[in-house]
C-alpha cells in the first residue's frame, strides 16, 4: 500500500457531536484531551500489537492531538517491553524503533517541547499542523510561530519539519 494511513478525529468525537446537534439541550463537554488520549490508546494498539511488526511497508500518521506527548509514550512503551517480556512477546524491535521507521506525529507550530520531541522522535518523524482555520493555529503568523520553535534545531531539521516530512510521508511527487 502506497497510501499512509492516517489517525486523526476519533470516533467518539464524531459520535459525541452527532449526539449534541440531535440534543442540544444536552451540554456536553468535546476536549482537546480526548483527542490525545484516544491517540495515545491508538498508538499503543498498533505499536505494541504487533501491526507494525506484520506490516512493514505501511506508514502511519498521527495527527490532530498535538504531538508533544509522543516521546514519553514511547519511552513509557520501550520500558514496558524491556521489563515485561511477555509484552514483547510479538515484537522484533522496540516500539520506538516501529514509530522510527513508520511513522510520524503533526505538533501545533508553538508547542513548547517540539524542538526537544524532534532529537527523540528523530526530526525526520515529524510533521507540522497548518490547517486554517482551526483556533488552535496562530493565523497570521503561523509560519513564524513554527520558526521560534525550531530555531535550536539545525538547519536540515528545520526545513524536514517544515514541509519535506510532509513530502515523504505522503510520497507527494516533486
Amino acid at each position: 500500500m502506497s497510501a499512509p494511513l492516517l489517525f486523526s478525529q476519533t470516533a467518539m468525537g464524531k459520535l459525541a457531536a452527532a449526539f449534541a446537534l440531535k440534543y442540544p439541550e444536552v451540554r456536553l463537554e468535546i476536549t482537546t484531551e480526548d483527542r490525545t488520549v484516544d491517540m495515545i490508546v491508538s498508538v499503543g494498539r498498533l505499536l505494541m500489537g504487533g501491526v507494525c511488526e506484520r506490516f512493514p511497508k505501511l506508514r502511519f500518521l498521527f495527527l490532530e492531538s498535538g504531538g508533544g506527548w509522543m516521546a514519553t509514550q514511547l519511552q513509557r512503551m520501550d520500558e514496558q517491553v524491556k521489563a515485561f517480556p511477555l509484552e514483547r512477546r510479538w515484537l522484533s524491535l522496540l516500539p520506538s524503533e516501529y514509530f522510527r521507521r513508520q511513522c510520524y506525529v503533526s505538533f501545533e507550530p508553538g508547542e513548547w517541547n517540539l524542538a526537544a520531541s524532534a532529537e527523540f522522535l528523530g526530526s525526520d518523524r515529524i510533521l507540522w499542523a497548518s490547517d486554517y482555520p482551526h483556533p488552535d493555529i496562530e493565523f497570521p503568523g503561523a509560519v513564524r510561530e513554527l520558526r521560534e520553535s525550531l530555531a535550536s534545531l539545525p538547519r536540515a531539521d528545520q526545513q524536514r519539519i517544515a514541509g519535506g516530512n510532509a513530502i515523504a510521508a505522503y510520497r507527494l511527487p516533486l
